[in-house]
């Protein structure tokens, strides 16, 4: 290669047109060094309000993120549109650097010289030159192959093939171009033949003990390109866990879930990419119908696959949703569509008759031809109705005046009573929305030392989540409401699902110091000062010659002693009862109250450290024994 990669990924892709693809509201800029700006594509405005738009382009073909302060070039950019990163990570690591240049090298088609490439998984292992996910995928290569042999197993009464051939609507020779294969103990053996422990947690088919991950499934492989780089596991009456669906184990594998892609041998022209729910389906609507056909394989994608489905049906030009005929399935085939449809991407619906998917309508002897495709416009409306946020939403994702925003205008004017003239003019309104960004895990957790722990979950893109108390009856239910103000997506959470994600988020915590205004730190910092500055007695026998508002020394001076009523006058002056103090002081205290006799009185005394105190910044108050006041009588009457 005469040519450095690098600088030909540069001159290959423009940062201005990758960033212009994907934003629904650019607007071209001159003067100064911007050449762009938009509403971010990625995660729209960061703040309640939105506003001005929040992400520039400048002319020496770099951008900048007023919402998060961070900026970059192209590489920065792919790497946040394809998920490697967010806004508020950068810059790049060196890991993090990899993928993005892989992933501009794919757009712009150039090839990075990676050097001989080995022809199996026993080659690969020669090789020092190979990242992990590489080498996991050469690993995974090999153990598709020996699931795919192992489909003679039986279940029941069949081999595992027939049971596939019995439920699918799929031929043998389908089963073996999509090479479906079947995990069980046989095929865990040979496995354990030919790749290493490392390699199968690599792939996640085993834990952390080495254990099997996802026996007694049907495994689907993913592909990217002739390489497996992903499988699902569908559950059988021999699988050991109850979920339909298996991914490989998240704490082993080196994989991270792309979107499902099948492609027939022949492609019917004309018929742009279809995209389903699940792999089983994407396999038989692709075969039956000659298409090429995608899947999420969730119902709510992550922005990594939603922008990889997005950027398909870019390539392709139009795009067919063929979702579920159920609730769910016909409020996600919606949401997709719009998305689909903000990205410039020509799309169509195409319902299934009810209570059926792909691969039951073409197990019951259905006909690719009896699927109609109607414009996402038209559908929307017979599916969510004609409300005006609804049709503003969709009148959104066009620009007005061209010629896909007016073949909006004609869609709406034939499913709804509005006129042409009124549609143009709702489209011409500028409106600010925010995307719903679903559900995400925090990158790390914070809490304040002390007896009031506040705690603080914070996201990759630097949004945090405050929470007071994290244990209380309500907590979910909290969490919830505060986490869908900032990403406009309510998780249902139990308190058993709650308990068990904040012990997983809270593996390790990072402990902040006590904040010095809260009432904790308040009621510290004052009882520390009020010490500093007493008055103060060797033994606490001599209170009764000073007063109750001195305090007293131990013995042997580690300890300091202050009356609780003393105490109690000092707490006045921030409205912090004695209770609640006790355990604010905690740290400064040396075990609990006493009571001790002073002049035979029995009176309570609060015991604290001197040592801590002096630790903490604070200076000692000096041990003063009472003047004698006989001795002053008598000097002043000899005088």
């Amino acid at each position: 290669m005469t040519e450095d990669p690098i600088e030909e990924i540069r001159r290959s892709l423009s940062t201005e047109r990758e960033i212009k693809r994907r934003a629904s509201d650019w607007k071209d800029q001159s003067g100064g060094d911007r050449v762009g700006r938009c509403t971010h594509p990625e995660h729209g405005h960061t703040s309640d309000k939105g506003g001005t738009p929040n992400l520039i382009v400048t002319d020496d073909d770099g951008w900048y993120c007023y919402s998060h302060s961070t900026g970059g070039g192209i590489f920065e950019w792919i790497a946040v549109e394809e998920g490697i990163c967010s806004c508020g990570d950068l810059p790049l690591s060196d890991e993090e650097f990899k993928q993005s240049l892989t992933a501009a090298a794919d757009r712009a088609g150039v090839d990075l010289g990676s050097g001989p490439s080995p022809d199996d998984y026993e080659e690969a292992q020669e090789l020092e030159s190979l990242s992990d996910y590489q080498m996991a995928q050469f690993a995974l290569e090999e153990a598709v192959d020996i699931l795919h042999d192992n489909l003679n197993s039986v279940i029941g009464d069949q081999t595992v093939r027939g049971l596939i051939k019995e439920r699918r609507p799929f031929t043998d020779e389908v089963i073996d171009n999509a090479k479906i294969g079947y995990l069980d103990g046989q095929a865990h053996a040979d496995m354990l033949e030919r790749l290493s422990a490392e390699a199968l947690r690599d792939i996640g088919l085993h834990r952390d003990n080495d254990s099997l991950h996802g026996t007694g499934r049907i495994i689907y492989p993913y592909y990217d390109g002739d390489k497996p780089s992903y499988w699902v596991g569908r559950k059988t009456d021999k699988s050991s866990m109850d979920a339909k669906y298996l991914k490989p184990h998240s704490d082993t594998t080196v994989f991270d879930q792309p979107i499902y892609e099948y492609t027939p041998d022949r492609v019917t022209a004309g018929e742009g990419v279809w995209v389903v729910e699940g792999i089983q389906d994407a396999i038989a609507l692709s075969e039956h119908g000659g298409v090429k056909t995608i899947s999420a394989v969730a119902t709510n994608p992550s922005p990594k696959q939603l922008n990889q489905l997005v950027s398909r049906g870019q390539e392709a030009g139009r795009a067919v949703i063929c979702f579920d005929a159920d609730d769910g399935g016909q409020g996600d085939s919606v949401e997709l569509a719009l998305d689909l449809m903000s990205a410039g991407v020509q799309t169509a619906i195409a319902p299934l008759p009810d209570g059926t998917d792909p691969c039951d309508f073409f197990l019951d002897g259905g006909e690719f031809d009896e699927l109609e495709a109607h414009p996402a416009a038209k559908r929307i409306i017979e599916v969510k109705g004609d409300s005006d946020p609804l049709i503003e939403r969709i009148l959104d994702t066009a620009e007005p005046e061209t010629s896909r925003g007016e073949r909006l205008v004609n869609s709406l004017a034939e499913v709804t009573p509005i006129r042409k003239t009124v549609l143009r003019k709702m489209m011409k309104e500028n409106r600010e929305y925010e995307q719903q960004r679903g559900w995400r895990e925090p990158s790390m957790v914070k809490k304040t030392a002390g007896t009031d722990a506040e705690w603080t979950f914070v996201y990759p893109d630097g949004t945090e989540i405050e929470m007071s108390s994290i244990t209380g009856r309500r907590s979910p239910a909290k969490f919830s409401d505060k986490y869908g103000a900032v990403f406009n997506f309510f998780p249902d959470i139990s308190r058993s699902e709650w308990l068990e994600m904040v012990n997983e988020w809270m593996s390790e915590v990072r402990v902040e110091e006590v904040d010095p205004l809260s009432d904790e730190g308040r009621t510290r910092e004052l009882v520390q000062e009020q010490i500093q500055s007493a008055y103060a007695v060797p033994d606490k026998d001599q209170l009764s010659a000073v007063g109750e508002e001195a305090v007293a020394y131990s013995d042997d001076e580690s300890e300091i002693l202050v009356l609780s009523s003393l105490l109690g006058d000092w707490l006045d002056e921030i409205d912090v009862g004695l209770r609640q103090a006790g355990e604010y002081l905690q740290p400064i205290r040396d075990g609990g109250t006493k009571r001790l006799r002073v002049d035979g009185v029995r009176k309570r005394f609060w015991i604290f450290d001197a040592q801590t105190i002096e630790d903490n910044g604070y200076a000692l108050p000096d041990a003063k024994p009472p003047a004698d006041t006989t001795e002053e009588f008598e000097e002043s009457e000899e005088l």
